[in-house]
């Protein structure tokens, strides 16, 4: 007998459309995982907190930050955040712990953080002298200066930097430091020296253990005033009277400070490695010449 189709049921109706939908959904999602869906952000290389990076832990004497062009003291315990200035004055000390690099900060140096990451340490000497110990393995440090010449250690080591203005000098107690200026390196392994002056590094050569000093002073004519030469050890420090003294090439010296015949001038020289030594010489009448070279009996 002819008669209409059964008609589908509700239920059954429900059921498809929501197949249905679940299919669109499906087809939806696949479309925005493989079009759509933005790739996920690259992850930030692991970076240290800067106001954590860097603690005072011990100050000898006076050492201060520059906060807005203003000095202020620094003392144990203080944080120092990145792009700051520290210096110490005459017979002062400031050590920072820069998480596992460890800076020793000598008299009369200016030092600014760069930079402290969890891989990275980077340090620029503006003057004076530094020891800084690397005791963290998979971290680089790295000291500039300037000028643009870098010591930079990848591994455990201890090393000593200088810059006297002149001269960036680069000494290696332990581990291993590659210096670079000027478009070439050289690698220093422990106990090995390196200078930059006007362009490349010096060759590597050791830290002597004995150096050599020549001094002589003569009296101005018709002046009250002593002039004192003197030849010290390459990328040494020297004071004169108790003033910082700029050093020549080759590590000649020439002073005038205030004196008559049979006054005595203090010398003071310090090498790269921090080893120091004071001396007087007596300013004369008359032409005088460098006195022969003496041993210095480092401290």
């Amino acid at each position: 007998m002819g008669g209409d189709a059964p008609q589908p049921s509700r239920s059954r109706l429900v059921a498809q459309l929501a197949l249905a939908t679940l299919v669109v959904i499906a087809a939806a999602w696949q479309v925005y995982a493989r079009v759509l869906r933005p790739e996920p952000a690259a992850a930030a290389s692991p970076r240290l907190e800067d106001s954590a990076a860097a603690r005072v832990t011990a100050v000898h004497g006076v050492a201060e930050r520059e906060v807005d062009g203003v000095w202020k003291p620094l003392a144990a315990g203080d944080r120092l955040g990145r792009t700051e200035v520290v210096r110490t004055a005459a017979d002062s000390r400031l050590t920072v712990d820069l998480s596992g690099t460890v800076v020793e900060v000598d008299p009369l140096t200016r030092l600014s953080i760069e930079e402290v990451t969890a891989l990275l340490r980077r340090l620029r000497l503006q003057q004076g002298r530094i020891v800084a110990e690397q005791t963290v393995e998979g971290v680089t440090l790295v000291v500039e200066n300037q000028r643009g010449a870098t010591a930079r250690s990848t591994a455990r080591a201890r090393f000593t930097v200088r810059d006297t203005g002149a001269v960036f000098a680069v000494a290696t107690e332990t581990g291993e430091v590659n210096l670079a200026a000027a478009g070439a390196s050289v690698r220093l392994p422990a106990g090995q020296l390196s200078l930059v002056e006007s362009g490349a590094p010096t060759s590597p050569s050791p830290v002597p253990a004995e150096l050599l000093l020549k001094l002589a002073a003569r009296v101005a004519d018709e002046e009250e005033r002593c002039v004192v030469e003197a030849t010290v050890p390459a990328g040494a420090e020297v004071s004169i009277a108790g003033s910082k003294a700029t050093l020549g090439a080759g590590g000649v010296m020439k002073a005038e400070v205030p004196g008559t015949p049979g006054t005595r001038v203090a010398v003071e020289v310090r090498d790269v490695s921090g080893r120091a030594e004071r001396r007087e010489v007596e300013c004369v009448a008359g032409p005088v010449k460098l006195d022969a070279p003496q041993k210095i009996n480092w401290k």
